[in-house]
Formats: structure tokens, sequence, C-alpha cells
């Protein structure tokens, strides 16, 4: 699914009205793979298929811009995050260029003080990457790309994925920070667990 599937998937017309009203209502946003590309086409700027999807495991590299944020730094200057896509987006023009791997230049970008696009999959868990590498369209898109396996996938989930999960915890915080703080918090069932 993308954004060229709009007219087909009216759930993204829905979804590209909300993020157009809450970036005029100045409320923080935060799209992440399929979202981000959302958020940067709302924002004017162009996303297009890519010769060779990301899917796996990828070493970002945050820009200088990426270290200062009050969301971002917490990744560092490099790391691994996991990927799954086949699209990509431009940095909206204006938007801080945050975060880019050596084979998509895009991968986060911030809009204003509030507005953020993530290409990685941050949210991630080893769970939900086995729910992934089980589902026969994804497979079927894995083996497609010819170059990584579920195997390697896998190996490379064992690690990477709890630094991951840590620094998504940090970056996931700063930005409710951008939210406000809820009375309560809530931890999602696949992180009861750990």
């Amino acid at each position: 699914m993308n954004v060229e599937d709009r007219e087909h998937r009216q759930h993204l017309l829905t979804e590209l009205r909300a993020i157009e009203r809450m970036l005029a209502q100045d409320k923080p946003v935060l799209g992440i793979c399929l979202g981000a590309q959302l958020l940067a086409h709302v924002l004017g700027a162009p996303v297009q298929r890519i010769p060779q999807p990301e899917i796996g495991w990828y070493r970002l590299r945050t820009t200088e811009a990426g270290r200062r944020d009050p969301v971002l730094a917490p990744l560092g200057e490099e790391t691994s995050v996991f990927q799954w896509h086949s699209y990509r987006f431009e940095v909206p023009q204006g938007a801080a260029h945050l975060a880019r791997t050596d084979s998509c230049d895009a991968q986060a970008f911030r809009h204003g003080d509030n507005a953020y696009g993530f290409q990685f999959h941050l949210e991630m868990d080893e769970p939900l990457i086995e729910r992934w590498l089980a589902n026969p369209v994804y497979r079927d898109e894995l083996a497609a790309m010819g170059h990584t396996d579920e195997a390697a996938i896998r190996s490379l989930t064992k690690q990477h994925i709890h630094t991951m999960q840590n620094q998504a915890d940090a970056v996931f915080n700063n930005f409710l920070d951008l939210v406000g703080r809820p009375q309560r918090r809530y931890t999602l069932p696949s992180r009861e667990w750990v």
C-alpha cells in the first residue's frame, strides 16, 4: 500500500485529511513508514517507488540536525533499524533532514517543531517481525528481493532488537513529551513479557 493507492483505498484519503487537520492545528504528528510518506505527501514532497526495497536491518546515520533533534537524538550518530518498504519520500521543503541509509537518503524529517516522519520501523519487536515473516504476501516480497532471507533477518533481529527497542522507548517518550504526559501509562501487550 502506498500514497498512489489513495483513490482505491478510501481510508488513505481519511488519513491524509486527518494529517492536514493536525498540522493546521499545530498538533504533534508522527508518521512511520507509510505514515511518513503520507505526511511528506501532505507537505508537498514527492513519494515514489525505489528500485530496490529496503527489507530487514539497515545502518541508519543521523544528520547533524538529527543528532541535535529533541526527539531523535537517542539514536546517536549511527544505529541499526528495521525496514520494510518499497517506496520513499523526499524531505519536504523547509523540513529538517534527520537521518539516512546508504540506499535511501531520506529516512527521517521534522516539519516545524512537532511533525515527524520516520521511514524506518522503530516500533517493531521480535514477535511482530515474526508475524511479518509469516505473512505470505511479505514472504513473497522478501523472496523477490533476492539478497536477504528470513534466516538472515532472524539472526540480525537477535543481534539488534534490544538496542533498537531501548532507543525506540527513548525516541517515543521524547515525542510524547510534545504531546503531553498522560496521568497513566499503558504498556503494549507485546512488551509485558520484557
